[in-house]
């Protein structure tokens, strides 16, 4: 049996699956799957509504800006499998989760896999490790 062992920063790697529409025109209509994984670190609930309730409360203006306070507070790294056009693996870096968070597609992904990985149900099949 696996012990529990309790400590202050836990991080976790935890799938994210992008699905978007496809940009091949004989695939109109179709929607393409990718994968990939991203290392989180658990935070409490209490530091999660804090962050959430400072951003709503700000100026419309400055609320836009900081709208990703959240994920990118709990978002530590994520694999090789970001690649940029070439096929060479993007390097995790917060300005760079901060550009790629403007991608609605990408956006849903973050959010829907950590509420997943909050959950404690695991990863949903077909959105579990290869």
């Amino acid at each position: 049996m696996v012990k529990f062992i309790l400590s202050k920063n836990r991080l976790y790697w935890w799938p994210i699956k992008i699905r978007m529409p496809s940009s091949d025109e004989r695939k109109a209509g179709q929607v393409e799957e990718f994968t990939f994984k991203a290392q989180f670190e658990a935070i409490g609930s209490e530091e999660a509504q804090g962050i959430m309730d400072e951003v709503s409360k700000l100026p419309d203006d400055e609320r836009t800006a900081r709208q990703h306070d959240l994920l990118l507070r709990v978002v530590k790294d994520w694999n090789e499998d970001i690649q940029d056009e070439d096929k060479e693996p993007i390097p995790f870096g917060t300005d760079t989760l901060r550009t790629i968070l403007d991608d609605p597609w990408i956006l849903v992904a973050f959010w829907r896999a950590w509420g997943e990985s909050m959950s404690g149900d695991g990863a949903r099949k077909g959105n579990s490790q290869r």
